[in-house]
């Protein structure tokens, strides 16, 4: 069943993190009407996620956060519809992309988080705030102050 997928994650400085996955139904031929909001808290492990060597940023974190969503989304449908008259409804399998997922940090609070957070260096904060100050009015608009749904 092929659905739109909407995400966000917000960063808080205090550690507590906020993601949201918005899953609706492109094909109403379906004998289901599927609209699934998903929502999680959750912290991260700043020294087992760089003991990892992979990347660890704000978007690799997202897309994780995103990926776990959708994929208990995906078995919450399918055993919700399992015994019904129309068997289990199936959503398609999705890859999760950085540009899928809107990030959003507290308010005033970028760098503190970047920092603490992720562990970044005072010349990689530089670096992903320059790269933000580059949005588009557009893109910024988008924004909200504690939560950044991607549209």
């Amino acid at each position: 069943m092929p659905v739109t997928i909407k995400a966000g994650v917000t960063y808080d400085a205090d550690g507590r993190h906020f993601g949201h996955l918005m899953l609706r139904q492109l094909d109403d031929s379906y004998p289901y009407v599927v609209e699934i909001d998903a929502f999680c808290l959750f912290s991260i492990d700043t020294e087992g996620c760089k003991a990892l060597k992979r990347p660890f940023n704000p978007s690799s974190v997202a897309v994780n956060v995103i990926s776990i969503l959708y994929s208990g989304a995906r078995e919450l449908l399918a055993f919700v519809t399992a015994r019904t008259p129309y068997g289990a409804a199936l959503l398609d399998t999705s890859i999760i992309e950085a540009s899928d997922v809107a990030i959003g940090f507290e308010e005033d609070k970028v760098a503190e988080i970047l920092s603490n957070i992720f562990g970044m260096s005072d010349e990689q904060i530089t670096a992903a705030m320059s790269m933000q100050s580059d949005q588009t009015p557009a893109a910024k608009g988008k924004q909200r102050k504690k939560r950044v749904v991607k549209e």
